[in-house]
C-alpha cells in the first residue's frame, strides 16, 4: 500500500485516506482544469469537459533525479577533427568528469535537422486538427475568432439540450460557424447567449428533433439554409436586429406553424419558407421590399396573406402550389411579378371581369390578370386598371379571336397568349415595356400592331412566332417589319 505526505504537517499517511491522522488535514478530492477551469476528480488524467490531459508527473521528485547533467562541446567546428563531447555529472557533493565521447559533426547536424522536421510536422498536424475540429469545451468545440472572440464550430457526442456559454476562457462567444450543429438529430433545444452576432450557413441544418430555439437580439445575420429541414421546429421569433431572411432559411420545416418577422427585415430570400407545409398564416411587415423566388412555394396550409405596400417585386413561383390559399392582397406598389407566382393556388378566390380572373387590393381589385376564366373563350376585354398579364394567362385558348389590352398594362408574361391559334390581330399600347419569351408563340395568323415606334429593350427577342407580322408605330404607320 502506498503512502502520501501531508502538506500541512509533513506526516506520512496511507494513500487511501482522505484526511491526515496526525493533524486532521483534509486532502482535496478535485483539481481545477487549467484549460476550461472546471473542477475535475483529482485521480483523472483527462478533463471530461474539455479533453485536457493532465501531466502524469506531479513534481520533479517523481523523476528521482539526483544529478544534473551538463554537456559541453570542446571543439572548434572549423577544424576537421572530431569534436570532443565531455559529459559532466554534477551533484551537491562532488563534481566528476567522465571520459570524452567522440562523435562526428555530421551526426550532430543530422540529429538537429531530424528534430526540427519532427517538430514542424507535429506543428502542422496540430494546426490541421485545430482548424478542422476546434478545441473541446464540455460537449462543444470552439475556435478563436479575431484573437479576442470565440466561435462555436461543433459538438461532441449525442446531445439533446445545450446552453452555449456567453464566454469561454474569458473571451466572448460571438458566432456559430457553418455546419456547427448540422445533422445533430438528437438535439431538441438550444439556448444562444446575448453577444452572439451571427449564425452562419447551415449551422442547424437537419436538426430533425429541434423543437425550439431562442435567438437573442444581438444576432444581426442568419445564414442561408441555417434551419433547413428542422422538421420538428414549431415556432421561431426572428429578432429586430436581422435585416433579411436568407435563401432556404426555413425550407422543409414541415412542423413550423407560426413565425414572427420583425420590421427590420427588408427582403425575404429565395425559398425562405419552401415546403413549410404546416404554416397557416404569416404577417409580412411594411419594411419588406422584395419577396424572392419560391419564397412560400409548397406552403400547402397557408390560407391568408397580405402583401404590404412596401413590396415592389414578387419572384417567380413565390406562392406556387399554395393549395389552401383563399385570399391574397397585392398592393399597387408592385412593379414586377415573376412567372408562375400564383400557379396551382387552386383555392384562391379571384376577382372576375369579362372573361378574365384577377387579383389585387381593395382600391384596385383588377391589378393583376392571372388567367382566362376558361380555355374555350372567344374574346376578352381586359380591365382598364390592369397592370400585369401574367405568364400563360391565355395559354391554349385556341378559340380566342379577339383581345383588347388597355393603356395601363405594363407587362405581358412568358407564353401569355401561347397557342392562341385563332387570334388574328392584337394591338399593344406603348405602356407595355416588357414582353416575355414566347408570349405569342404558336399564333400563326397573328398581326401584332405596336403603338411604340421600335421594340423596347425588355421585349424578349423570341416573344413572337416566326410567322407573325409585327407593325411598329401602328398609329403613324412608320415601320412594317416581318419576322420570318
Amino acid at each position: 500500500m502506498g503512502i502520501k505526505i501531508c502538506p500541512k504537517c509533513g506526516g506520512k499517511v496511507s494513500e487511501n485516506r482522505d484526511d491526515c491522522i496526525h493533524c486532521g488535514y483534509i486532502f482535496p478530492t478535485t483539481k481545477k482544469c487549467p484549460d476550461c477551469e472546471e473542477n475535475v476528480d483529482i485521480n483523472l488524467d483527462e478533463c471530461p469537459f474539455c479533453g485536457y490531459y493532465f501531466s502524469m508527473l506531479k513534481n520533479n521528485d517523481e523523476l528521482d533525479i539526483e544529478d544534473d547533467i551538463v554537456i559541453d562541446l570542446q571543439s572548434d567546428f572549423s577544424s576537421n577533427d572530431e569534436p570532443d563531447i565531455v559529459v559532466k555529472v554534477e551533484d551537491n557533493k562532488k563534481n566528476k568528469t567522465k571520459k570524452p565521447i567522440n562523435m562526428r559533426k555530421g551526426a550532430i547536424i543530422v540529429s538537429v535537422i531530424s528534430a526540427v522536421v519532427l517538430i514542424s510536422t507535429l506543428f502542422v498536424l496540430a494546426i490541421i486538427t485545430y482548424n478542422s475540429r476546434g478545441i473541446r469545451y464540455k460537449n462543444l468545440r470552439y475556435k478563436f475568432y479575431n484573437k479576442d472572440e470565440i466561435s462555436i464550430c461543433g459538438y461532441v457526442g449525442d446531445i439533446t439540450n445545450i446552453e452555449i456559454p456567453a464566454n469561454i476562457r474569458k473571451k466572448p462567444v460571438t458566432s456559430i460557424e457553418k455546419y456547427a450543429f448540422s445533422n445533430c438529430s438528437s438535439l431538441t433545444s438550444i439556448t444562444i447567449p446575448d453577444g452572439v452576432t451571427s449564425i452562419e450557413t447551415m449551422a442547424f441544418y437537419n436538426c430533425s428533433s429541434l423543437t425550439s430555439i431562442a435567438i437573442p437580439d444581438s444576432v444581426t445575420s442568419i445564414g442561408s439554409w441555417a434551419f433547413e429541414d428542422c422538421s420538428s421546429l414549431t415556432s421561431i421569433t426572428i429578432p429586430n436586429s436581422v435585416t433579411s431572411i436568407e435563401t432556404m432559411l426555413f425550407s422543409y420545416c414541415s412542423s413550423l406553424t407560426s413565425i414572427t418577422i420583425p420590421d427590420s427585415v427588408t427582403s425575404i430570400g429565395d425559398g425562405a419558407f419552401y415546403n413549410c407545409s404546416s404554416l397557416t398564416s404569416i404577417t409580412i411587415p411594411n419594411s419588406v421590399i422584395s419577396i424572392g423566388e419560391s419564397a412560400f412555394s409548397g406552403c400547402t396550409s397557408l390560407t391568408l396573406l397580405t402583401i404590404p405596400d412596401s413590396v415592389t417585386s414578387i419572384g417567380s413561383d413565390a406562392f406556387y402550389d399554395c393549395t389552401s390559399l383563399t385570399s391574397i392582397t397585392i398592393p399597387n406598389s408592385v412593379t414586377s411579378i415573376g412567372s408562375q407566382a400564383f400557379y396551382n393556388c387552386s383555392s384562391l378566390k379571384f376577382n372576375e371581369y369579362d372573361n378574365g380572373c384577377y387579383l389585387g387590393n381593395s382600391a384596385n381589385p383588377y391589378f393583376v390578370l392571372i388567367s382566362a376564366k376558361d380555355t374555350i373563350i372567344n374574346n376578352c376585354v381586359i380591365h382598364n386598371n390592369c397592370k400585369f398579364i401574367l405568364e400563360k394567362a391565355f395559354y391554349n385558348c385556341r378559340s380566342l379571336t379577339s383581345i383588347t389590352i388597355p393603356n395601363d398594362v405594363t407587362s405581358i408574361g412568358k407564353g401569355a397568349f401561347e397557342w392562341c391559334e385563332s387570334l388574328t390581330s392584337i394591338t399593344i399600347p406603348d405602356s407595355v415595356t416588357s414582353i416575355g419569351e414566347g408570349a405569342f408563340y404558336g399564333c400563326k395568323m397573328l398581326i401584332i400592331r405596336c403603338v411604340a415606334d421600335h421594340q423596347p429593350s425588355r421585349w424578349h427577342p423570341d416573344s413572337t412566332s416566326s410567322h407573325c407580322l409585327v407593325i411598329w408605330g401602328y398609329t403613324s404607320w412608320k415601320y412594317i417589319i416581318v419576322l420570318w
